[in-house]
């Protein structure tokens, strides 16, 4: 029983993590995407801390948003 328990911990913490990579990943190159002719990363090498936290906000809200789309899914998962 404990094995079975680690391992569908093991599972969630597994694809939590790379949905929430994958999804933060997407969520910038999209925002860079959409902005051509704004260069973030130069502006961010120049430490302009503005852009900074434009972009860790961005990132942020697009973990929490993923955070609450997993939810369901591991409920699934820790019920069958």
């Amino acid at each position: 029983m404990f094995g079975q328990q680690a391992l569908v911990s093991l599972f969630e913490f597994v694809f939590t993590v790379v949905l929430s990579a994958l999804g933060v990943y997407v969520n910038y190159r999209v925002f860079v995407g959409v902005n051509p002719d704004y260069d973030s990363e130069e502006e961010l090498r120049k430490g302009n801390v503005a852009v900074a936290i434009l972009l860790g906000a961005i990132l942020l809200g697009s973990g929490m948003i993923i955070q609450r789309g997993i939810y369901p899914v591991v409920s699934l998962v820790r019920l069958y």
